[in-house]
């Protein structure tokens, strides 16, 4: 399918080309003295451009009215974006913690009532018996001075044996032996 130009009868073998030759700045010259269109018309292949705004806008901010292309930047505004929506989020939230406030000021003041009719109409008897019992030990506890220990116990018979199987077991005897004298429970005085 060729169309041809009416000025310069120069051939196209698609319209679109004679399109784009028609609509150029500088115009070809007209030859034969013809200005007889016959083959084309320069309006039919003008596009014609859709109105956007007639179309409706499948994906809208229910807060902002704003519109997008996709859902996932609509989901993207609300979530993170869309300050209509923030601020109304806010509103809601002090609303509710005013009413909580204004349930628990009743709550309180009902309690209030109720504890002053409770102490107005009872006969409230309080029996305050105080009980101050004072246990007083007296221990009296002697210290002997190092050097002059009571070594009396120590000088039976039973104790010497005691004492040298004691000592006879080297240094740890020697420990067993201070453990004997002075952390003795019959001599605590040592």
């Amino acid at each position: 399918m060729s169309a041809i130009c009416y000025r310069c009868k120069k051939d196209y073998k698609q319209r679109w080309r004679l399109g784009r030759h028609l609509k150029r700045k500088k115009l070809c010259q007209i030859l034969n003295g013809q200005h007889k269109r016959t083959q084309m018309n320069t309006n039919e292949h003008k596009r014609t451009q859709m109105n956007i705004n007639e179309h409706k806008i499948l994906n809208q901010c229910l807060y902002c009215k704003k519109g997008f292309a996709n859902n996932s930047s609509l989901k993207r505004h609300i979530k993170s974006y869309c300050k209509v929506k923030k601020g109304k989020e806010k509103e809601i939230k002090k609303e509710e913690e005013k009413k909580n406030l204004e349930l628990e000021l009743a709550k309180k003041q009902i309690e209030i009532l109720e504890l002053q009719t409770k102490v107005a109409s009872g006969n409230t008897n309080c029996n305050n018996t105080n009980t101050n019992n004072t246990v007083n030990n007296t221990v009296n506890v002697t210290v002997n001075d190092y050097g002059k220990e009571n070594i009396n116990y120590l000088e039976n018979n039973k104790y010497k044996k005691l004492i040298t199987q004691i000592l006879g077991n080297g240094m740890l005897g020697l420990q067993q032996y201070i453990k004997y004298k002075y952390c003795n429970p019959q001599q605590p005085e040592n």
